[in-house]
């Protein structure tokens, strides 16, 4: 069987959200976005800078933000609903570019994350 090389890659942000859309009941989390890649064929062994540059520019634009102004949460600025809205913009990001998002997961602590695993 031939193994597939993976990739982790992970990134720190902080956001604020308000579970009734009022600014001043905002409340903040210190969250980790991490991720599992992987690319089909072969490429430079170099190739990961890259992609990582790329997957930290979608994720750093959340960081410091009030979710509740992002009209991409539809009313709906949770943790897990930001997960949702990474895992498709950064899936649309790579795909062009042969790379494979396995895994998002993101949450605060080790032992309480929300998953989101290859849906194709």
């Amino acid at each position: 069987m031939k193994a597939i090389t993976k990739y982790f890659v992970g990134y720190s942000i902080e956001i604020s959200h308000s579970v009734d859309n009022v600014r001043e009941h905002a409340h903040e989390h210190s969250v980790e976005v991490n991720m599992v890649i992987s690319i089909g064929g072969k490429m430079a062994t170099n190739w990961i800078e890259g992609i990582d540059a790329l997957i930290r520019k979608e994720v750093m634009f959340y960081d410091e933000a009030y979710l509740n102004e992002h009209e991409e949460f539809g009313g709906n600025a949770t943790i897990e609903n930001l997960a949702e809205v990474l895992y498709e913009r950064i899936v649309r990001l790579l795909e062009p570019k042969g790379v494979i998002l396995h895994r998002l997961s993101i949450g605060e602590t080790p032992l309480r994350q929300y998953i989101i695993t290859d849906r194709t």
